[in-house]
């Protein structure tokens, strides 16, 4: 982008999808990972951070939609263990600092896409309620246990039709900086004009939230 451009992004994204291993789920190695989010915030750059978790019981990855959030929380089958894997996620954000130690912000979206089937915290795969407890305790984990306060947490969820629709399964406003969309129905004209209305209809359900909104993803083959 530099070279074409003549200037670097202002965004960047990195996943933490196989944060047990030493390089993500895209093949790039977490100690250059923590090296190129440092150099993106000396530019001003923003850093963002997507989770393409493993699926907790099956060890499969985050596409394997077997139902399983139920027993991730506090007293669940799965909870102890899945606690480990955030506290690799706490050790890694820890050390994002600048030279000066002051921690580096990180727009975090973890449970992206809920309202769609595909991942293991999808639509169908728990219970509303449960899905909500997660994200709490997502938020608690690192921001009141792990006192890791240099994180906007966003949440994504993906190709909606209206406010119902975007805020099945919102966790509240104490756990939710970001409101953002995933939209990817952009086959015909017709869609790319109901894009831009569903755009501003989060744009303005942010607002009155006293949030900012994003356009998390999109895209055509």
């Amino acid at each position: 982008m530099k070279d074409v451009c003549g200037d670097y992004a202002a965004v960047y994204g990195g996943d933490l999808g196989n944060i047990h291993k030493n390089w993500n789920i895209d093949g790039v190695r977490f100690s250059d990972m923590k090296r190129w989010i440092r150099e993106a915030d000396a530019r001003g750059g923003i850093n963002t951070i997507p989770l393409h978790l493993d699926h907790p019981v099956t060890g499969r990855n985050a596409w394997d939609n077997t139902w399983v959030v139920g027993d991730l929380l506090p007293g669940g089958p799965a909870h102890d263990g899945f606690l480990k894997t955030w506290d690799l996620i706490v050790d890694f954000l820890n050390v994002l600092r600048r030279e000066d130690g002051q921690p580096i912000p990180i727009v975090l979206r973890p449970y992206h896409e809920h309202s769609k089937r595909w991942p293991w915290w999808g639509r169908t795969s728990s219970y509303e309620d449960d899905f909500v407890s997660l994200w709490r305790m997502r938020v608690t984990r690192l921001r009141d246990t792990g006192e890791i306060h240099h994180l906007l947490y966003v949440i994504s969820p993906q190709d909606v039709v209206d406010e119902s629709d975007y805020l099945d399964g919102y966790p509240g406003d104490a756990y939710v900086d970001i409101f953002g969309l995933d939209y990817y129905k952009i086959w015909k004209r017709s869609e790319v004009e109901l894009m831009g209305k569903t755009l501003s209809m989060v744009a303005k359900l942010a607002e009155r939230h006293g949030k900012i909104s994003a356009l998390r993803e999109t895209g055509i083959d």
